[in-house]
């Protein structure tokens, strides 16, 4: 009942913002993180004192503390877009869907999924929106960071199913990106009709023409300023020791 009654009170707060003010509630803005820190007290006072006058209650009375790091984490990022996120929570839906369908059975609850450990130790302070892309990431880690992302230089072996989905996210989060970015992939695979079912970078032009190529060319479409390089080669062996 805890940890319930806890996850359910943040997204309730959240919405409480944008319904009165017509807006989510705003990524580092003070009167809204401490709104939504209001809200999770009354909240949990609440469901101590609903607890506590429940006749034959079940669940033990909740612990009246809030977890004041916690929510105003929560809060302070609660209007950022991040596409990791939404990548996953998409995915989730997803299945879902098919799940309707009756074969399968569908979550039968509230899923609440967060992702605190990739937050920055240190908050950042470079996080004003600057009118770009990246402005979600700005905000969360800052511009420093993510200018590091975008000049960082990687070699990706390999443009299949989980190839594509690296592809995607690189280029939608401006790794490679910058004016010192650079991707090298490599795949000596070539498009066949079986592949457009998983991945997603591909479709019906495309068959029988290269991975790489044919990946690189649509993520570039995604981002334009993403830098990647198409090569046909194998790794191995053969090829390292050369």
């Amino acid at each position: 009942m805890q940890g319930t009654s806890r996850q359910r009170m943040k997204p309730r707060a959240t919405l409480t913002i944008s319904t009165n003010n017509c807006r989510a509630a705003g990524t580092r803005v003070g009167r809204d993180v401490e709104e939504v820190l209001k809200f999770a007290q009354r909240f949990v006072g609440a469901m101590q004192i609903f607890n506590e006058t429940t006749p034959n209650a079940k669940v033990a009375a909740i612990d009246n503390d809030v977890d004041e790091d916690l929510v105003r984490k929560f809060a302070v990022h609660a209007g950022a877009e991040l596409q990791p996120m939404a990548a996953f929570l998409g995915g989730v839906v997803a299945q879902e869907v098919v799940k309707v369908g009756g074969k399968y059975t569908p979550i039968p609850g509230w899923l609440h999924f967060n992702a605190m450990e990739t937050l920055p130790a240190e908050k950042a302070t470079d996080v004003a929106p600057l009118g770009g892309r990246y402005d979600n990431l700005v905000m969360v880690f800052g511009k420093e960071f993510v200018d590091k992302l975008g000049n960082l230089k990687y070699f990706m072996v390999g443009c299949g199913a989980l190839g594509c989905e690296f592809l995607k996210n690189f280029a939608m989060n401006g790794f490679c990106c910058g004016p010192d970015g650079h991707l090298t992939v490599t795949d000596a695979d070539r498009v066949e009709l079986s592949n457009l079912a998983r991945q997603f970078l591909f479709r019906e032009d495309t068959v029988s023409k290269p991975k790489s190529v044919s990946a690189c060319a649509k993520v570039t479409e995604m981002n334009p300023a993403f830098n990647p390089e198409a090569l046909e080669m194998f790794v191995g062996e053969k090829v390292g020791s050369n």
